[in-house]
């Protein structure tokens, strides 16, 4: 059964001073009944609460206890979540378009597709894998204009599972670079080799349309809970900034560097 949100409020909260910060922070790292939609990491900075109707009466009293500024955007985020449903199997009945958000399959059906219409130009690639198998499949754009040493530009997205805007702009991207009359863009498409990876997180991406629409992490299990941040557990300054130790948190980093298979195999291709 899918996870519902008949309910949720959506509030904007703001930081203004390193104090207000530190109580969203710990706030962020606690409470499975707020889900916060940007990460907690500078003062002055706009960020997104869905709050769990049971949680509204104590999240409001923390705000106004702490003199936190908040805004309320949404009063059942539900009734958004139902919305965008209606226009995302309206937009697919037209087949594979930007009028709407994709699945994962149609998407990879989509890469395959280009191979046969750009042939010697668009080549299939594998990322890597995912912990439930699925292949992280994206593809190369490569013309053969002469230049045997053209630099190469890496283009990964849908890192965090419920951000659709991402892979949805990075195919965008794509089909621009192959079918615009565009001289600039021509002239960027020829004069590069493109590298592709629509979903960097194809468990996750699924089970935000299967299950739970708010999903953001991967899908391997950590004890109770399941996932890691895949965007905070690549081998670069892991564990330092921005992360949580707590495997049911959203931006729980993982119990080391590269424990997702889906950030080290991505790693190895690179």
């Amino acid at each position: 059964e899918r996870a519902r949100y008949d309910n949720y409020r959506v509030y904007r909260v703001t930081a203004s001073n390193a104090k207000e910060l530190a109580i969203l922070k710990t706030m962020e790292d606690t409470s499975d009944a707020l889900i916060f939609i940007e990460g907690v990491h500078s003062v002055n900075r706009d960020i997104e609460v869905v709050v769990a109707p049971h949680k509204i009466p104590d999240f409001l009293k923390a705000m106004g206890d702490n003199e936190i500024d908040y805004v309320l955007l949404e009063n059942n985020l539900q009734a958004q979540l139902d919305d965008e449903d209606k226009e995302q199997i309206k937009g697919r009945a037209g087949g594979y378009d930007w009028t709407a958000y994709q699945t994962l399959d149609d998407t990879y059906n989509w890469l395959i597709s280009l191979t046969r219409l750009y042939p010697g130009v668009v080549t299939l690639i594998e990322g890597g894998k995912t912990y439930e198998k699925r292949s992280i499949l994206g593809i190369k754009i490569s013309y053969n204009n002469g230049n045997a040493q053209k630099p190469g530009i890496f283009i990964e997205a849908g890192i965090h599972a419920r951000e659709w805007i991402a892979p949805a702009t990075t195919t965008y991207i794509i089909n621009q670079l192959l079918t615009s009359e565009d001289a600039a863009l021509q002239d960027l498409a020829k004069n590069y080799d493109w590298y592709f990876f629509p979903h960097a997180n194809p468990d996750g991406y699924v089970y935000t349309h299967t299950t739970n629409r708010m999903w953001r992490k991967t899908r391997q299990p950590h004890g109770i809970c399941y996932g890691a941040d895949p965007n905070r557990n690549w081998d670069s300054y892991w564990g330092t900034v921005g992360i949580s130790n707590n495997p049911c948190s959203e931006t729980y980093a993982g119990p080391k560097a590269f424990s997702e298979i889906e950030t080290k195999s991505l790693s190895n291709y690179i």
